[in-house]
């Protein structure tokens, strides 16, 4: 009892925001107790079985529209080909470097010690759902004021998350240059060897390929046999939107350059760098990249998010820069995107 309230003594602010989270989250969950009335839940599980079955009739579509034109198939079965032996023969290199003791990307040893720890991640985390609560509480306003529905309501839930994670950003930089003392490249956001480091987390996204299309195949090999349907990640859902096309620019630039530097920032540059110093480089890395995975929400999608998580924080162990694992987060992301529209255009 003497521990918790030294503790509370010395972390008075975030003690603060986790009550006055809990207060927003319970009110949350009562205004939303209020609302489910039994009419309400069946209009929520009419809704739900409705958006299953639009994306049934977008996937008969989309199989129709390709089997009409069998170039299509061939153009992306001679693509995926191509990057998946890529992606390959980068392996095969990478594993004769490492019996040979060589290594593809120059050590950059990074301190083994952060000034930050376990505690400040906390209070990251903490901050985290404090910001997104406040953010939550002014969207139920607005949207009671100016009654958004459709895409306005859709597009306001994606800039909530984008303001939650810039928030997150924005404070690790405050404690590593305020607190700490520490510079940004402390972090890992440094321009030397920008270029070079580019090509390397390019280089090593091709290589991750092959293993990502095997957790993703592993993945629906498990969901056929347990005859599990998943509906696509909210973003995705957004996308597939009509109303989604005025606001494509805006949207793609936030999924795929805003949201992998803020991710990277918190998640390789600070949180990797307090479990590095505490659990060692394997155990960092493995809770670092479940931490990573769940975070995005999606059970069908945490096998392939934790192994693309390993693999960036294996490029930021190794080069000591953000800019490669920020290169393959961007990298994925875009081919995410590019794939969704893909999808959209032959399932409309």
């Amino acid at each position: 009892m003497t521990k918790i309230l030294g503790f509370a003594d010395r972390n008075r602010l975030t003690v603060g925001m986790i009550v006055l989270t809990a207060f927003f989250y319970a009110f949350f969950m009562m205004a939303d107790r209020s609302q489910t009335h039994p009419g309400k839940r069946l209009e929520i599980r009419q809704n739900k079985e409705a958006g299953f079955q639009a994306l049934k009739t977008r996937e008969d579509i989309f199989k129709k529209n390709v089997s009409g034109h069998p170039q299509y198939s061939i153009a992306a079965g001679l693509l995926f080909l191509t990057v998946f032996f890529a992606g390959l023969g980068i392996d095969f290199w990478l594993l004769l470097a490492f019996f040979r003791r060589r290594s593809w990307i120059h050590e950059t040893v990074l301190p083994y010690h952060p000034p930050w720890g376990l505690a400040d991640v906390l209070q990251i985390f903490v901050f985290m759902f404090f910001s997104e609560a406040c953010i939550a509480f002014v969207e139920i306003l607005l949207s009671s004021a100016f009654n958004l529905k459709g895409m306005g309501h859709d597009f306001f839930i994606l800039l909530n998350s984008l303001l939650r994670d810039m928030c997150v950003a924005l404070f690790v930089i405050y404690l590593v240059k305020e607190k700490f003392g520490e510079n940004l490249s402390s972090v890992g956001l440094t321009l030397r060897s920008f270029f070079s480091n580019v090509k390397r987390g390019f280089a090593g996204y091709v290589a991750m390929i092959p293993v990502l299309a095997l957790s993703l195949l592993s993945v629906a090999l498990l969901a056929q046999l347990f005859s599990y349907e998943p509906m696509p990640q909210d973003v995705v859902q957004v996308y597939l939107k009509k109303s989604a096309d005025k606001h494509i620019l805006l949207l793609t630039f936030f999924v795929t350059v805003l949201g992998p530097v803020i991710e990277e920032i918190f998640f390789r540059g600070f949180t990797y760098r307090a479990f590095r110093g505490r659990f060692g480089v394997f155990g960092a890395a493995i809770a670092t990249a479940a931490i990573f995975a769940a975070f995005h929400m999606n059970l069908m999608a945490f096998l392939p998010i934790f192994v693309l998580g390993l693999f960036l924080t294996y490029l930021y162990e190794k080069t000591g820069s953000l800019v490669p694992s920020i290169t393959a987060h961007v990298t994925h992301n875009l081919v995410m995107v590019c794939l969704t529209l893909i999808f959209k255009s032959l399932s409309g």
